[in-house]
């Protein structure tokens, strides 16, 4: 079962309601992962999760496991140095730091619809709401196996959500035997996830650009109409999302014209015979000459 946290205090609070917790943390995002550990703590316990794998070679470009007491400074460091970088989560479990190896060992691949294997990179926070709403509950039980619980964050344009991710029973199961099953429901969801994370990101930027006539919308609304507006641009031959952030950046500051068709602004956006940066340009150097 997933749930929204009331910001890093509730994820600390529950971290804490434990004797030890465990971090989850991506070598790969950081070369000196290790290295940064050590500089909070160098008497928790740890291991790199693909030794003792076939990609023991590479074994810190995957993920690093450390178990962890409460008064460690690695708990402030996960949620608050370490937030924004989305370099893992916080891992609740009773059971043993070999068990919980065990399991995470074998979720590092998937077997994908088409049942070839993949790798699975299930700690990254960025994609773990949407995994675990591509399960039923019974898959969620599976995945978590020996963890209680599983705590992260999701930061997206100077903000963080905490979700907490708990067993739907209370019972924890021994870890997985074979790779973790990903079914076309998961792959939906994950892809669903994606353009969320895109579309709350570009919605955050929006409300940064202070617009007045964004004040009286709310974020789900507002959430919806950037949706509309990313759809339209894709017809338009919009579609990387810098293409994209600069076709909502000045949608929303001037929606008027916009929504004029003899407006100079619309017929510059509708020559798709002309690349999109191209009529982007063309566009902000009229709008710099209009403020001039």
């Amino acid at each position: 079962m997933k749930s929204m946290l009331n910001g890093a205090e509730e994820a600390r609070a529950l971290t804490c309601s434990r004797p030890s917790f465990f971090l989850i943390l991506d070598g790969g995002l950081d070369s000196g992962m290790e290295e940064k550990v050590l500089a909070f703590d160098t008497s928790s316990r740890r291991e790199w999760i693909y030794s003792d794998t076939e990609y023991w070679k590479q074994e810190r470009d995957g993920p690093l496991l450390i178990q962890a007491n409460p008064e460690s400074a690695l708990l402030s460091a996960m949620l608050h140095d370490w937030a924004e970088l989305h370099w893992g989560g916080i891992l609740q479990s009773d059971e043993h730091f070999t068990v919980m190896l065990q399991h995470l060992r074998m979720l590092r691949h998937a077997r994908m619809p088409d049942s070839n294997l993949g790798l699975l990179r299930a700690h990254e926070p960025r994609a773990l709401r949407g995994l675990v709403e591509g399960l039923s509950d019974d898959e969620q039980d599976m995945l978590l196996g020996p963890i209680q619980s599983w705590i992260w964050c999701e930061w997206n344009e100077g903000r963080g959500d905490w979700y907490q991710f708990a067993r739907q029973s209370g019972i924890s199961t021994p870890p997985i035997a074979a790779p973790f099953v990903l079914t076309e429901n998961v792959i939906r969801a994950l892809d669903s996830q994606r353009v969320d994370y895109s579309y709350r990101g570009w919605v955050r930027r929006l409300r940064n650009e202070k617009i007045p006539a964004l004040d009286a919308l709310d974020d789900n609304f507002l959430l919806q109409a950037v949706g509309i507006q990313v759809s339209h641009a894709v017809t338009l031959g919009f579609v990387n999302d810098e293409d994209l952030w600069a076709y909502l950046n000045l949608f929303f500051h001037h929606p008027r014209r916009l929504h004029d068709p003899d407006n100079v602004l619309t017929r510059l956006l509708n020559a798709t015979d002309q690349p999109a940066w191209q009529r982007l340009m063309q566009i902000n150097d009229l709008l710099a000459k209009e403020t001039a």
